[in-house]
């Protein structure tokens, strides 16, 4: 909340060890939502495999293309996010060129 200057009006979990008809539900349930930007967190030190930007994608097209979608990949523990781990993240939602899809660096 600090960080981006948002209110959450909903928290909708989706990935893990979930399955893709809950993933589905998810996307169902966020595109149902007053529209609005989207934020996603994601583990930092894991890499940005394409199941992620597929999901991303179809998040896009859910929630339309005037709403921002935040990737924020959050740390482990008391550590914060590396510099090479926020690269590695905005290089692979960079590969989205989708304007108003970003990573801010989580704590």
């Amino acid at each position: 909340r600090s960080r981006l200057g948002l209110e959450l009006d909903a928290v909708v979990e989706a990935g893990g060890s979930r399955t893709i008809g809950a993933d589905r539900q998810a996307l169902d349930a966020i595109g149902s939502t007053e529209p609005g930007p989207v934020v996603v967190l994601t583990p930092a030190w894991e890499p940005p495999l394409l199941e992620l930007l597929d999901f991303l994608g179809e998040l896009r097209r859910r929630v339309g293309s005037e709403h921002s979608i935040v990737v924020a990949p959050i740390a482990d523990g008391a550590r914060t996010v590396t510099d090479v781990e926020h690269e590695t993240w905005a290089r692979a939602v960079g590969r989205l060129r989708d304007p108003k899809l970003y990573v801010e660096a989580g704590a």
